[in-house]
């Protein structure tokens, strides 16, 4: 009788990427995906060839596949030194200031790390990165960042490394 192979930890460090480029940052990020209008899109477009919205709503004519077009330029941006990986893997602390409708200043604080995926269940982590009842426009984001690969909205989905299985996020 063979024992069964050891359980991979449930949360674990990755080596994140992070854009070369700190001093033009804000040329380059937007929110996330989910919550762009067309037109914040082209404005965030025409920041800098390099903004973050030409990966997470990418655009090509109609004979050509959106999410390969984004795939290839993931990978262009990669070559060029446009992204950087990490050295070491690590576990990503966040703090994100927000405001309440009634004035009050707050800071959530959180942190993102690579998460093991669990079976199919409603409230259960899920391979492809999203909880079973995301939302519809959740949907396309695996054809460019398949499981196991980069996603792009940090705090909500983590990177992990092909060796150590999907990347998923907790349900929202």
């Amino acid at each position: 009788m063979t024992a069964d192979p050891p359980t991979p930890p449930l949360v674990a460090p990755f080596r994140g990427e992070r854009y070369a480029a700190k001093d033009r940052l804000s040329a380059l990020i937007a929110p996330p995906y989910d919550v762009i209008s067309p037109e914040e899109r082209a404005r965030y477009a025409a920041r800098d060839l390099h903004n973050i919205v030409h990966l997470i709503l990418p655009e090509a004519p109609p004979t050509e596949d959106r999410y390969a077009r984004a795939a290839a330029l993931l990978a262009a941006w990669r070559g060029e030194g446009v992204l950087k990986t990490d050295a070491a893997e690590s576990v990503y602390v966040v703090a994100q200031d927000y405001t309440l409708p009634a004035g009050e200043v707050r800071t959530r604080v959180g942190m993102i790390a690579a998460v093991r995926a669990e079976p199919s269940r409603e409230d259960a982590l899920r391979p492809e990165g999203r909880p079973a009842r995301a939302a519809a426009g959740d949907a396309d984001e695996p054809r460019v960042y398949p499981p196991g690969r980069a996603r792009s909205r940090p705090g909500a989905r983590a990177g992990a490394h092909p060796d150590r299985g999907a990347c998923a996020r907790s349900p929202s």
